[in-house]
């Protein structure tokens, strides 16, 4: 279980920095005009759920480490 939340954390911590890097490199910051409220719920959930899977196991893994 803990390898799988370490995996876990680091994959969501990859995945996001991917999603940052495509829209730095394709200038999709400014994503209203392109994707209206579809591209904003997708690209929050493209930041807020690696964060919050990658807190969850780095929570999780410093609680089993204690």
């Amino acid at each position: 279980m803990r390898s799988a939340k370490a995996f876990v954390w680091v994959a969501s911590l990859l995945f996001l920095a991917i999603a940052v890097a495509h829209a730095t490199r394709f200038g999709e910051w400014v994503i209203a005009d392109h994707y209206a409220a579809t591209g904003i719920a997708f690209w929050l959930v493209m930041v807020l759920v690696p964060l919050g899977l990658g807190a969850w196991g780095f929570v999780s893994l410093r609680r089993i480490g204690r």
